[in-house]
């Protein structure tokens, strides 16, 4: 997919450096048909200039008919808006190719470089798949988030699975909110998602896992 992005020659100089303060925050839908791992690339161009620059991330899409549990990729949430998103069969109803701007004045974080400044607030979600309402309502699911900081074991938290709406979404949300200053010091983390079925903990389609880094500053 291709797109381009104007600026506007009305007040250009202005809005040019609206951009260099804030930066450009853009969201697309890519379809996927099937599970598995994935390699997302991001490239722009500067027409003016020609000037490029480009980035990437490796995305897991689990598949949610395979035996045992799995967990979605870790995602990283600063806006109340984008988390009832995400949430909402909004993303499933909306279908094909979807691409729009976000323009936030206060916004603060990077989640394209996952750094973040004290004060920051953010929700960390990943979706937990096959687990089965019967299993989750008999709280027969574990879920535990352990924060690495700067190698070592910083913070810790257990927890049961509960029910949680998610739309027409084939899965349960499980959420952490972090303060980053208050709860999280600045230094690089590596946030380790964990989740385990009581009944068939010592089996490998018992449990599942992802982790992320991200970097707090002052």
């Amino acid at each position: 997919m291709e797109h381009t992005l104007t600026i506007e020659p009305e007040n250009k100089a202005e809005n040019i450096a609206w951009i260099r303060r804030h930066g450009i925050r853009f969201a697309m839908l890519l379809p996927v048909k099937k599970p598995g791992f994935y390699y997302v690339r991001v490239a722009v161009e500067d027409r003016e200039s020609g000037r490029t620059g480009s980035a990437y991330q490796s995305v897991e899409i689990p598949d949610p008919n395979k035996k045992g549990l799995a967990l979605s990729n870790i995602f990283m949430i600063s806006s109340a808006g984008d988390l009832e998103w995400l949430l909402s069969s909004t993303a499933q109803e909306t279908g094909g190719e979807l691409f729009f701007q976000v323009f936030q004045e206060e916004e603060t974080l990077s989640p394209a470089l996952r750094t973040y400044t004290s004060g920051d607030s953010l929700q960390i979600l990943a979706m937990l798949y096959n687990a089965g309402e019967k299993a989750i309502a008999a709280s027969e699911i574990e879920r535990r988030f352990i924060l690495y900081k700067d190698g070592v074991e910083f913070m810790r938290s257990d927890g049961l699975v509960t029910p949680g709406g998610a739309g027409n979404l084939d899965g349960t949300p499980l959420l952490l909110r972090l303060t980053m200053g208050t709860d999280i010091p600045p230094g690089d983390y590596v946030l380790q998602m964990q989740v385990t079925d009581k009944k068939n903990g010592t089996r490998r389609e018992g449990n599942a896992s992802q982790s992320t880094s991200f970097t707090v500053t002052e």
